[in-house]
């Protein structure tokens, strides 16, 4: 992932911590996240992956969209 949105889900980081957890999730797939995100008692409402395009050869986004009850 070259972009991240992360909202609230890095709130709670510790400051010292926050760059090296950023630093993670490029290296990560989508279906890892989503996997991960269920393992840790979240639900999954939508897992959108964009391609590569002729535009924009290598570059592939993906947006997950995940709830929690508390």
């Amino acid at each position: 992932m070259a972009d991240l949105n992360a909202w609230f889900s890095t709130i709670h980081i510790p400051d010292p911590a926050l760059p090296g957890v950023l630093a993670e999730f490029h290296r990560r797939r989508p279906e890892t996240v989503a996997a991960l995100l269920t393992d840790a008692g979240f639900h999954v409402l939508l897992t959108t992956v964009h391609e590569p395009s002729a535009a924009e050869p290598g570059r592939q986004a993906a947006y997950l969209i995940a709830t929690k009850e508390p």
